[in-house]
């Protein structure tokens, strides 16, 4: 179900009588069968009834991945609108997040670009890490962009950054 509230007031947005991908996905992730337990409560059991764990199961960090058909269709253009959908999803299960992220993609088939440019731009509390980011691109041969504040911190660490404007900046 999707829920607004507006003036104090809520509304119901939607309501899907019916389990969506992501139902199997998080049954997966918590280790508990997610359709079976709502149906029981749609036959009159009480979630106390259930006898449910306190946390989710598991030590692990999972993550959902969309595989796009881009590589069946030649010419296709890769841009994305409302109007494409994926043609399946894939997990990666790791002990930390980066793991499991690394894990989905290339069970979806993402292969990274060994050059080109790469675009940075965080909040000045982040410039540090940045840096440390930005050095290692570099070194792989990739062409460094970035807004102005994250590029003159990345220039000041030695590696060159093309700077770029924000938005509002023109």
């Amino acid at each position: 179900m999707q829920f607004a509230v507006f003036k104090g007031e809520l509304y119901v947005i939607e309501a899907n009588p019916r389990a969506s991908r992501t139902v199997p996905f998080v049954s997966k992730a918590i280790g508990l069968p997610l359709a079976r337990l709502a149906c029981r409560l749609m036959l009159g059991e009480t979630i106390a009834q259930l006898d449910l764990p306190e946390e989710p199961l598991g030590d692990y960090v999972c993550v959902k991945e969309a595989v796009l058909p881009f590589d069946r269709f030649a010419g296709a253009d890769a841009l994305l609108g409302p109007e494409m959908r994926s043609t399946g999803e894939v997990m990666g299960i790791a002990k930390d997040f980066p793991t499991a992220f690394a894990k989905a993609q290339s069970a979806a088939g993402a292969h990274l670009p060994q050059g080109g440019a790469v675009f940075l731009s965080v909040s000045e509390g982040d410039k540090v890490l940045a840096g440390a980011l930005a050095s290692q691109l570099h070194d792989l041969g990739f062409r460094v962009i970035a807004t102005r504040g994250t590029a003159e911190a990345v220039s000041r660490m030695g590696i060159p950054a093309h700077p770029i404007n924000k938005i509002p900046e023109g």
